[in-house]
């Protein structure tokens, strides 16, 4: 199993030097990216059992308030781009691409509208299509990824919803744009201003 914070872990800051490992100057993906750079500059990691860190789940946090709905200054395109770069699509890269892209419609997508959910949807999969990873994300990754069947079966759920050609349909159900988002395009279709909170 592939784990890509970078809170997780301890480097040698020789190793992090020689292999140029950094983090990515940009909005989401900064630590995945890290950790795809050690992972190809390494032939092998060690692990212990030594739980030295304790993360809380804040729901007011930047990691949990900043991507509510798609935005052009986190483009998972531009996060993609990086991390094949370092990485390529191979393997148990091109099962995160896969995994990824799903979790940022899943998580995202949610206070979207569904024409945007729908019209991002198209767009990461074009992603993945032109660098050549099919959209099947086998039974086979269920033991690669197994402490998170939830997210697995998340994958599995929404690429049948694609192939059966039920995205539009799905963001309809799924999608809950952000009040405020919605509050500013009825008073502008309505030739008003906002309603204010």
């Amino acid at each position: 199993m592939v784990i890509i914070t970078a809170w997780a872990k301890i480097f040698k800051r020789t190793f992090l030097i020689d292999n140029n490992v950094e983090f990515l100057n940009y909005g989401i993906g900064e630590d995945i990216y890290f950790c795809f750079k050690a992972y190809r500059a390494t032939r092998s990691i060690s692990v212990f059992p030594y739980i030295g860190y304790g993360w809380t789940d804040n729901k007011t946090s930047v990691s949990n308030t900043a991507h509510r709905s798609f935005s052009r200054n986190r483009d998972p395109v531009f996060l993609l781009d990086s991390l094949y770069g370092v990485s390529g699509g191979d393997g148990l890269y091109a099962s995160f691409y896969l995994r990824h892209v799903v979790w940022h419609l899943m998580y995202s997508g949610r206070g979207a509208t569904p024409e945007e959910f729908t019209r991002q949807t198209g767009r990461l999969f074009e992603w993945l299509r032109i660098h050549g990873i099919p959209p099947r994300y086998p039974f086979s990754w269920l033991f690669v990824q197994a402490r998170d069947l939830k997210a697995f079966f998340i994958v599995r759920l929404f690429l049948l919803i694609r192939r059966c050609g039920l995205v539009g349909a799905f963001a309809r159900v799924y999608c809950r744009p952000q009040r405020k988002e919605m509050d500013s395009k009825h008073a502008a279709s309505a030739g008003g201003k906002p309603r204010s909170s």
